[in-house]
C-alpha cells in the first residue's frame, strides 16, 4: 500500500446519477406541461419547473460541490481536494463508516448499486468511487488496527435478514 501514499486518486463524478437526475427533471417538466394543458392553469408549469430546478440543483450540489475531485491517502487520514471548496484533511478518528459496493457494472443491478462513500462522525457523507473507498478502508485498518464499520452495521440494519 506504500504506492498509494500521497498520490492523488481521481474521484470522477457519477455520470449515471447526473443522467437520472436530468431525465427525472425532464419528466417533471413534461408532467407540469401536461397538467397545465388539461386543467388550463399555469400553476402546474411553475410546480413542474420548480421540481425540475430543485432536482438539478441537488444533482449539481452532490456531484460537483460536495464530491471531492481527488483524494490523497496519507498517514494521518485522507486529504480531500474539491472543485469549488478548499481542500480538507479528514483524520482517521473522524471517520464513522464506509460504504463499498463493487457490483459488476455489466449487470442491471450493478449499474445502479455500484458506489462508495465515507461517513464522517459529524454526519457528513463524502461520495467516493468504490475503488477509493476500498483503499481508504484497507489503509484505515492498517493505520488504526480497527475495521471501519460498514454503513449497514453503523445504522444498525440486520444484514442477515435484509432488514
Amino acid at each position: 500500500m506504500e504506492e498509494d501514499r500521497n498520490i492523488p486518486m481521481a474521484n470522477p463524478i457519477d455520470r449515471q446519477f447526473i443522467n437520472i437526475g436530468m431525465a427525472t427533471s425532464g419528466f417533471f417538466i413534461v408532467i407540469g406541461l401536461f397538467f397545465s394543458l388539461i386543467f388550463n392553469s399555469i400553476i402546474f408549469i411553475f410546480i413542474g419547473g420548480g421540481i425540475c430546478f430543485l432536482l438539478l440543483a441537488v444533482c449539481w450540489l452532490r456531484e460537483y460541490y460536495l464530491r471531492p475531485r481527488s483524494v490523497i491517502i496519507t498517514d494521518d487520514g485522507v486529504q480531500l481536494l474539491f472543485r469549488y471548496k478548499k481542500e480538507r484533511p479528514v483524520p482517521w478518528n473522524e471517520m464513522a463508516y464506509i460504504y463499498i459496493d463493487l457490483s459488476d457494472p455489466s449487470t442491471a443491478y450493478g449499474r445502479f448499486a455500484r458506489g462508495g462513500a465515507l461517513g464522517l462522525s459529524k454526519g457528513e457523507t463524502i461520495h467516493l468511487t468504490p475503488e477509493i473507498a476500498q483503499k481508504v478502508s484497507v489503509r484505515f485498518r492498517e493505520r488504526t488496527g480497527f475495521v471501519l464499520p460498514d454503513y449497514r452495521e453503523y445504522c444498525g440494519f440486520d444484514v442477515r435478514n435484509g432488514v
